[in-house]
Parts: structure tokens; C-alpha cells; sequence
């Protein structure tokens, strides 16, 4: 009797494999539209893998098992996949499955924050393809991007977007290039570039029919968001309606809830609640089915902030609280934050301001906490790069060990001239990120952090000599109706405007901060509360006499300022709680007035 063959098994062998394949490509394609489905096409493809022994099979699942679990708030069960197929792709000596499991260990990384780790993988993975001129190092500089866009460097996050649009032209990347324009598109929308954003935008628009719909159905959505900040409403729903029907279409849930938001924010800028409450409770019925939890924390904000505009305090706080508890549990605090200060708000317009208090601190914490570590994450990411770049010229260096002696010492004093530079550049660097870290952007006074540093060495001072020590908490009357009645750009133009009145009317030894939103405060040395409130009338005066209307007709703006001296209090806080209570004092009284 012969042997029998093992031409079926083979066959049989390749053609399970065939189907690990095909289950890892349509899972790649929708693990953004539908992690749930695409996850369950990563468990099918990931066991048969296994029962095959095919690894490379095996390690793609699991690095796209990864992605989905980080879409579901997954992010430790994330991290272990992605760690797990960038061993077995390292094992392997798959490159480009090697990079491909150092970008997902990346966003895992920048999902949870952790942004010097996040630039580390991505480091890694761009120095696999750095210089090959293809998609994938333009992806990997796009991912650079994404790092300095979440640590608020928004200048250096266009930098690399604008160089993976390069590198995609270069290479004739339709796709890329177009995702790459979407990209620096955002970035100037980051950057308060609103008609530049749409520029990038619409230029992104003309490779019709190139990507997937879902690239489409994004670039309508951030079309709509940029019009919605200027203040075109009429374009932006248009722009958002056209985003939801793909979205529809294609069942993208993910994408159907970030439309209906969009829809929602822009009802509620109109005043239409009724329409913008149907948009926003359908937003979160869908995410609460996916399983979106920071999506549901952002839509109870859009619904309370809704809520509180039509004086409905207790549905307000009912979506407010919901939204706090969630982004507790998650450990967002920049959800956190928001969620705070929509609660203040609510409060405060309910006329219950030791609440409103409590949450104007706590949100004041966080808000202090993150741009704290933003600040030293900053640092430390320009670290991680200059020692990644400069540990690159040393293996330089080592490899050019058998040139000729004049070659190696032309390269040593390039290199030496070019470690200068570099020093040099981080001098500058390191300079501005501590200007960034004590300056407001928008007004260019000090922020709430150097504020705080000066007054604690002021309330030590004036403690230690037993002088006279003021500080005035002023807000802008009513600004939130500027915003709303004329637009954003205006409102931000109020803001800067009266952070130079307040500047040019005030003293030399005096300090002046935005405080945060429409809030300013002034420290004021050596001064008794009497003779702070006739300083604080002077700058009341100012912002009320001042010609509004040359800025847009019929805009008028008026301050409120609360004052207190008391530098025997128990602690900075207390000190300014002081103050915000008279500030409270002045806004139940009408307004436009100083109080002490």
C-alpha cells in the first residue's frame, strides 16, 4: 500500500490561512467604525492562527485586538496584546509588523497620557522607516505630530504634520497626502486658524474619491466645526448634516456620535434647545450601545451646559454630575475639568454660589495640574529627542571607525558643530516652553500659575512685615452673551482688549493674570482694600468707557470686581475665595461695580 499523500493537508493548511488573513484585514478595516464586530473578527482569526501555529497570523490579531480593545477603554488588556505581538513581530524579524505594534503601543501610550512613552514608541518606529521617502514615514511623522498636539505644542504638531504631507507628495501617496492635509488642517484649527483650517480642508476635498468614506465623512465633520467657530452656523450644519448621512450609511456608530454632537453644539450656539437636546440624547444613547465612555462624559457637558442656558438646573446637574462621575472613573482629568466648570457655571447661575465655588476650585486644581505636567512633559519629550538624536551621531560616529583619519575628523567637527546647534536650539526651546508655562497665549499676562507664585511670595512678605496685601478677582460681565450674540473670534478679541486695559491701568509693582475663561485677578503689594478699590474703580472705568463699538456696533462691555486684603488668612486659597465672595457680591448687585 502507498503512503498517503499530504497535498489535501497542505492545501487545506493554506487555505485556513487564507481566512486568518482575510479576518485580520476586515477587522484592520473597522476596528474604528465597529470595535465590537472588528474585535470579534480578531478572536476568530487570533484562534485559528493559533490552532495552525501560523505566528505571523497570530501577531497581527493581536496587535489589531489591541486598537479595538483601546476603542472599548480597554487600555490595559490594550497594552498587553500590543507588548505581546511586538515580541512575536520582533521574533519574526517582521519589520513592518514591528512598526506597526510600536505605533499601536504609542496610542495606547498617548490615550493614557503618558506622552513622553507615547514619543518614545513613536520614535522607535519612525527610525525603522526614517528616510525611506514611503507612506509608512509619513504615517510615523504624523503620529510625532499627535504627541505635540496632545502636550499643546501646537506650532511643533503643524511642523510635523506639514512634513508628512511632504513626504506623502513625494512618494505619490494620494491617500496619504490627503489624510495628511486633513491633518494640518487641524492643526491650524488648534491654532485659532479657522479660514486657514478650511484652506487645508477644502484642498484635502478636491481627491475625490480617494479613502475609504469615513476619511470623507471627517473632513465634513471638521469643516463644520471650523465654520461653527466662525460663527457661520448655516454652513456648519450643513457640513455636519452631510458628515452624519455617511456616517449612517456606512453604520459608522463612532463617527455617527461625534456628528450628532457637532449638530447638537451648533443648535445650542442658536438657541434652538429643542433641537439641540434631540441631537445630543440621541449622541449618547449611541455611545452608551458602543461603549464610548469619555464620548458619554463629553455629551452630558454639551447637555448640561444646553440645560443651564435654559435655567433647567436640576436636569443640568443631573447630566453635569453624570459627566464628573464618568471622567472620575476613567482618570480624565481634563474631562474632569470641564466637568467642573460646567458645574460652577450651573451653580452659579442658580444663585448657589458656595457650590459654585467648590467647583470653581476643583476645576481651577486640575486645570493647574494639567498644564503643570503638560509643561514638564514637554521637557521631557524634548529630552527623549535630543538624546535619541544624539545617541543617532554617536552610532554615526562608531560606523565610520575605518574611514580615512581627514574623513573621520571632518565628520567629528561636523558633528561637534552640529551638538552645538542642537544645545543651542534646546537653550531656545527650553526657554519658550518656560515663557509658555507662565503666560496665557491668548492675552500675554502671566497665567494662573505664576499668579499663584507670586502671591504666595507676596502673602510671606506681607505676613513677615505686617504690611497691606489686596487681590481682586474681576470678570467680565455677561460674556458668555458676547460669544453667543456676535462670535468667538470677538469674544476672544474682548478678552485681549481688557487684558491691556487692565495692564495700562495698573501699577508697576502691581501683577496682573488671566485667571481662567472671562476671569482676571491683580495682585496688589504694599496696598490696603480701600485704596485697591479705588485702583479697581480706575480699571472699571477703563473697560467701561472704553469704544466698544468701533470693535463691532452695539457691543458693550462691563467688569465686576471683588477685592480682598485680609493677609492673615489661613492659605492662598482663602484668600482668593475672599475675593471671589465679594466678586459674587458684586454680580448679585448688578454688576459693573467693585466691592470689597
Amino acid at each position: 500500500m502507498s503512503e498517503p499523500t499530504q497535498a489535501p493537508a497542505n492545501a487545506a493548511y493554506e487555505v485556513a490561512k487564507v481566512r486568518v488573513d482575510a479576518l485580520n484585514d476586515r477587522a484592520r478595516e473597522h476596528w474604528r467604525s465597529d470595535s465590537r464586530n472588528a474585535l470579534a473578527l480578531c478572536e476568530e482569526a487570533f484562534t485559528l492562527a493559533m490552532s495552525l501555529d501560523y505566528r505571523l497570523g497570530s501577531a497581527r490579531s493581536r496587535n489589531i485586538r489591541s486598537r479595538c480593545q483601546l476603542r472599548l477603554a480597554n487600555p490595559e488588556a490594550a497594552r498587553n496584546d500590543a507588548s505581546e505581538a511586538l515580541a512575536q513581530f520582533e521574533a519574526l524579524g517582521d519589520e513592518e509588523g514591528t512598526e506597526d505594534a510600536l505605533t499601536t503601543l504609542g496610542l495606547i501610550a498617548l490615550n493614557l497620557g503618558h506622552f513622553t512613552e507615547a514619543l518614545g514608541y513613536f520614535l522607535a518606529s519612525y527610525r525603522l522607516c526614517r528616510g525611506r521617502g514611503d507612506r509608512r514615514e509619513a504615517i510615523a511623522l504624523g503620529n510625532l505630530g499627535a504627541v505635540h498636539d496632545y502636550l499643546g505644542d501646537y506650532a511643533t504638531s503643524l511642523d510635523f504634520q506639514l512634513r508628512s504631507w511632504s513626504v506623502s507628495k513625494g512618494c505619490g501617496d494620494v491617500l496619504g497626502e490627503k489624510v495628511s492635509l486633513n491633518n494640518v488642517g487641524y492643526m491650524h484649527h488648534r491654532l485659532g486658524q479657522f479660514d486657514e483650517a478650511l484652506t487645508h480642508y477644502f484642498r484635502a476635498l478636491t481627491f475625490e474619491g480617494v479613502g475609504d468614506p469615513n476619511l470623507h465623512a471627517l473632513l465634513l465633520d471638521n469643516i463644520g466645526l471650523a465654520y461653527e467657530k466662525l460663527g457661520d452656523y448655516a454652513s456648519a450644519l450643513s457640513y455636519q448634516q452631510k458628515s452624519l448621512t455617511i456616517r449612517e450609511a456606512l453604520n459608522d456608530r463612532w463617527g455617527i456620535g461625534a456628528s450628532l454632537d457637532g449638530l447638537g453644539s451648533v443648535y445650542t450656539a442658536l438657541g434652538k434647545t429643542t433641537e439641540a437636546q434631540g441631537w445630543l440624547e440621541r449622541s449618547l444613547t449611541l455611545k452608551e450601545e458602543v461603549g464610548d465612555k469619555k464620548g458619554q462624559a463629553e455629551t452630558c457637558v454639551l447637555l448640561g451646559t444646553l440645560f443651564t442656558r435654559e435655567g433647567q438646573l436640576e436636569r443640568a446637574l443631573h447630566y453635569l454630575h453624570r459627566a464628573r462621575e464618568t471622567a472620575e472613573a476613567l482618570a480624565s482629568r481634563e474631562d474632569s475639568a470641564k466637568a467642573h466648570r460646567a458645574l460652577a457655571e450651573a451653580y452659579k447661575r442658580a444663585g448657589r454660589f458656595r457650590e459654585a465655588l467648590g467647583h470653581y476650585e476643583t476645576y481651577h486644581e486640575l486645570r493647574d495640574e494639567l498644564l503643570g505636567e503638560a509643561s514638564n512633559q514637554k521637557l521631557r519629550t524634548l529630552r527623549v529627542r535630543f538624546e535619541t538624536e544624539q545617541a543617532e551621531r554617536e552610532r554615526e560616529l562608531y560606523r565610520l571607525k575605518n574611514v580615512e583619519l581627514a574623513g573621520v575628523v571632518a565628520e567629528l567637527e561636523a558633528s561637534s558643530r552640529s551638538l552645538q546647534e542642537a544645545n543651542e536650539q534646546k537653550t531656545v526651546l527650553m526657554a519658550q516652553l518656560e515663557k509658555q508655562a507662565r503666560e496665557d497665549p491668548l492675552t500675554g499676562l502671566p497665567n494662573r500659575r505664576y499668579f499663584s507664585e507670586r502671591l504666595a511670595q507676596e502673602l510671606g512678605r506681607a505676613r513677615r512685615f505686617g504690611s497691606s496685601l489686596s487681590v481682586a478677582l474681576c470678570d467680565i460681565d455677561d460674556f458668555k452673551g458676547v460669544n453667543d450674540t456676535f462670535s468667538h473670534a470677538l469674544g476672544d478679541e474682548v478678552l485681549r482688549v481688557v487684558a491691556k486695559l487692565l495692564d495700562e491701568n495698573s501699577r508697576v509693582v502691581d501683577t496682573v493674570s488671566r485667571y481662567g475663561g472671562e476671569e482676571f485677578v491683580m495682585l496688589l503689594p504694599e496696598t490696603s482694600a480701600p485704596a485697591a478699590a479705588v485702583a479697581c474703580e480706575k480699571v472699571r472705568r477703563a473697560v467701561e468707557t472704553f469704544p466698544w463699538s468701533a470693535l463691532h456696533p452695539g457691543l458693550v462691555v462691563t467688569l465686576s470686581v471683588g477685592v480682598a486684603d485680609d493677609a492673615m488668612v489661613a492659605d492662598l486659597e482663602a484668600l482668593i475665595a475672599l475675593a471671589d465672595a465679594k466678586l459674587y457680591e458684586a454680580k448679585r448687585n448688578g454688576k459693573n461695580q467693585v466691592k470689597v
